[in-house]
C-alpha cells in the first residue's frame, strides 16, 4: 500500500496467498540482540476468507511433528525501495470481526521452524576449539552464521578436552555462548554471534544510511542512558539490530560537553519498527549502547 510515499508488502511462503500490497496493515515488530527471540505482529485488514483460512493456526506449533510452519515476510520503505522489516514463520494467528472489518492478528517468530526442528547430540572426546564446538551445535539448524572479530577470536582462543551436549539446537547454542558472554541472534535464514555492545561491521563508515538527526527524521531528543541512548525517528528500514549508527544531537552534544557538530557512535541493542498504513508517519524505535565519538 503506498501513504504518504511509503508503501508496504507482506509476503507468505507454504500457503497459496497472494502477496498484500493494497489492504490496511498495521505492524509491530521487535528486535534483540539475543535476549528474545525477534518477532512481529502484522494485523490485516479484510483478507479474503479462502486467504484468512489459509494462515489460521489457532495454536502455537511446538512439534517436529507438526504439518510445515507458514513463512511471512514483511517489507516497508519509500517510493519503491522496500526493506525487509522482518522475515519468520507464524507462531499463532487468528480473525475476528471488528465492527465492519474482519481483522487477521498474525504473530511470527525469526527462525521458528528452524528452532522447533533442530536437535543435536555432541558427544567429543578429543580436543577441540570452542568454535568448532558452537558451529557443531548450529549445523542443524540450516542457517548461515557470521561471527563477529571479537566473538571469532574469543572462541577459537578456548579449547576443550572432551564436550558433551544433546537437545534443542537453539537452547544448546546459547546456553554455551553464555559461558563467553556472547549472543545469537536469529534474522531470516542468518544467525549473528557477538559480543554485546559490538557492532557486526565495526569497520562501517558513517553515511546517510545509519546516521540520525533532525533533518532526517529523528523526533526529539534522545534519552541518555548509562550504556547509551534510546530515541525515536521515522521508519528507517535499513536499520537492524548490531550495526553501527551515529547520533547527532544537541542533547548528547550539550550533556558529554561535545562540540555542537560532534557526532556520537553508538551500536544498535534493540529496534522496533511499528506503524499502520492509516496513519501519517511509520516509526522505528531504538536503543543503543554508546561507542565512541566522531568529532
Amino acid at each position: 500500500m503506498i501513504s504518504f510515499k511509503r508503501e508496504i508488502r507482506v509476503e507468505f511462503g507454504g500457503v497459496d496467498v497472494a502477496p498484500i500490497t493494497d489492504l490496511r496493515v498495521i505492524f509491530d515488530v521487535s528486535k534483540e540482540n539475543g535476549t528474545q527471540s525477534n518477532k512481529g505482529v502484522i494485523s490485516i485488514f479484510n483478507m479474503k476468507p479462502s486467504s484468512r483460512q489459509a494462515v489460521l493456526i489457532a495454536k502455537p506449533k511446538r512439534d517436529i511433528n507438526d504439518p510445515p510452519h507458514i513463512k511471512v515476510r514483511l517489507f516497508a520503505g519509500y517510493e519503491g525501495e522496500l526493506k525487509q522489516l522482518i522475515s519468520g514463520n507464524i507462531l499463532i494467528s487468528k480473525s475476528t470481526k471488528r465492527g465492519a472489518d474482519w481483522v487477521t492478528d498474525i504473530e511470527i517468530w525469526s527462525g521458528l521452524s528452524n528452532a522447533v526442528q533442530a536437535t543435536v547430540i555432541i558427544d567429543r572426546e578429543g580436543k577441540t576449539s570452542a568454535k568448532n564446538i558452537a558451529d557443531e551445535i548450529i549445523k542443524p539448524l540450516g542457517l548461515s552464521v557470521t561471527y563477529t572479530k571479537k566473538a571469532l577470536d574469543i572462541l577459537k582462543d578456548k579449547t576443550y578436552f572432551g564436550f558433551s551436549e544433546s537437545g534443542m539446537s537453539i537452547i544448546a547454542i546459547k546456553r554455551f555462548l553464555k559461558r563467553f558472554d556472547l549472543i545469537f541472534t536469529i534474522d531470516d535464514e542468518a544467525a549473528v554471534i557477538g559480543r554485546r555492545g559490538e557492532a557486526e561491521n565495526p569497520e562501517e563508515a558513517k553515511s546517510i544510511d545509519n546516521t540520525f538527526n533532525l533533518e532526517n527524521g529523528l523526533i526529539g531528543s534522545p534519552t541518555i542512558t548509562r550504556v547509551g541512548a534510546d530515541f525515536l525517528a521515522l521508519l528507517r528500514p535499513e536499520i537492524n539490530v548490531l550495526k553501527k549508527i551515529f547520533l547527532q544531537s544537541r542533547t548528547i552534544n550539550e550533556t558529554l560537553s561535545l562540540d555542537q557538530n560532534a557526532v556520537s557512535e553508538y551500536v544498535v541493542k534493540t529496534i522496533r519498527h511499528f506503524g499502520d498504513t492509516r496513519d501519517d508517519a511509520w516509526f522505528t524505535e531504538i536503543s543503543s549502547t554508546y561507542s565512541d565519538i566522531v568529532q
